[in-house]
This record gives structure tokens, sequence and C-alpha cells, in this order.
């Protein structure tokens, strides 16, 4: 009985660890529109686009400014900011 018990408690911890795992990553990501982020490139000097497409995509079209890292390759890219650019993620 006292392993049924203990089996348990530890899927259920488990579970609460993992749902406040998934709850707190949707909280950190935010989506906006096109719209709301030109708006916020004329509103805040320092708005740094980071795409992370690949490079034929980026060339298809991107938002102007928009720097292109592509996501499987390796960059110091942030390094290049100063200390008070704001990095949204």
């Amino acid at each position: 009985m006292q392993m049924d018990s203990l089996l348990i408690l530890v899927l259920g911890v488990l579970f609460v660890i993992v749902i406040v795992w998934v709850y707190g990553a949707k909280r950190r990501t935010l989506t906006i529109s096109q719209k709301q982020l030109m708006a916020r490139k004329k509103s805040e000097m320092n708005t740094f686009v980071l795409d992370v497409r690949s490079p034929k995509e980026y060339d298809s079209g991107h938002i102007p400014g928009a720097v292109n890292i592509n996501h499987t390759v390796n960059s110091p890219i942030i390094s290049r900011n100063s200390e008070d650019t704001k990095i949204k993620t």
C-alpha cells in the first residue's frame, strides 16, 4: 500500500511541475501583429528585430530593419546591442 501511495504522490508532483512549466512557457511568449510591431518600432528607439528564418525566406520578404540570423547558426548578434536595448522574446 505504501508503495502505491508513494507512486501516486510522485506522479502528482510531476504532473504539477509539467503544468507549471507549460504555463510559464506560454506566459513568456508574446505574439504581436506586424502592425503592432511597427507601432512599437516608431515609439521605442531601441527596438531590435531578429529574423531567425533562413536567408532564402528572409530575402522573400522581411520587416524593414530586421537582422537575419539563421536559427541553425550560432551567432553573437545579441552582443552587438547596447546594454540599454530591450530584448523581447
